[in-house]
């Protein structure tokens, strides 16, 4: 079991406070992040990560465009980690949890001029995989096979979630107590229905073969404690 070959996400749930605050102020604090955000819309935005001048938040997201903040989301209990603009349009924010231990992924959407949560996922030990499920990769095409057609569900390869589900394992070769990832959810976003459609429970080492995905079962190769 390859535990380095993922980036890390998601199980327990927090108490986080999410809310839409002070609309058209502008900023002018430090940041933690900062990234340009395209929309599916093509609507160009600007999304800033900062510490809250609110003593009763940490950390806080605010969506500008035109200079202006439009969105805010605040949290508590949760500390910035990374921001992602993923192919779908949508930005995907990580956050970590107490000690760092519990990892979140928070997405938004921007979608009739409102900026949107769109999923909220988190884990135990290891963030989530951005991959590309029809070339098995993280790449739109696996270096190996640049010059190849990849065999994919379509022409333009989608960007998928992978969220690991962790468990505490007996490794029966050693005895010995590990928390590894053990089954993962899958979320894709849907240009259709502008939500994420999901496939739940695919046992770990097979969540890089959709193709195949009717034909999984669990491998008994851990023992759940």
């Amino acid at each position: 079991m390859k535990v380095a070959e993922c980036f890390c996400m998601a199980v327990l749930f927090s108490g986080v406070l999410n809310q839409t605050v002070a609309l058209g102020e502008s900023r002018d604090n430090s940041n933690d992040f900062a990234n340009a955000w395209v929309t599916s819309e093509g609507i160009k935005l600007q999304a800033i990560i900062s510490t809250s001048s609110n003593a009763s938040t940490a950390r806080e997201l605010s969506v500008l465009r035109s200079g202006k903040v439009i969105f805010k989301y605040q949290t508590k209990f949760l500390y910035s980690y990374s921001l992602t603009n993923l192919d779908s349009g949508n930005l995907a924010t990580e956050w970590t949890e107490g000690l760092g231990s519990v990892h979140h992924l928070i997405v938004f959407g921007f979608t009739h001029n409102k900026v949107i949560e769109v999923l909220h996922i988190s884990s135990n030990g290891l963030f989530p995989e951005f991959v590309y499920l029809q070339t098995g990769s993280l790449l739109r095409t696996p270096a190996n096979s640049r010059s190849e057609k990849a065999t994919t569900l379509d022409e333009d390869p989608t960007q998928s979630i992978i969220a690991p589900i962790t468990d505490w394992v007996i490794v029966p070769s050693t005895g010995e107590r590990k928390l590894i990832p053990v089954r993962a959810d899958i979320y894709t976003w849907n240009k259709r229905t502008t939500r994420y459609d999901s496939l739940k429970g695919i046992p770990w080492e097979k969540r890089l073969n959709p193709l195949k995905l009717s034909q999984v079962t669990s491998s008994p190769d851990y023992l759940c404690t």
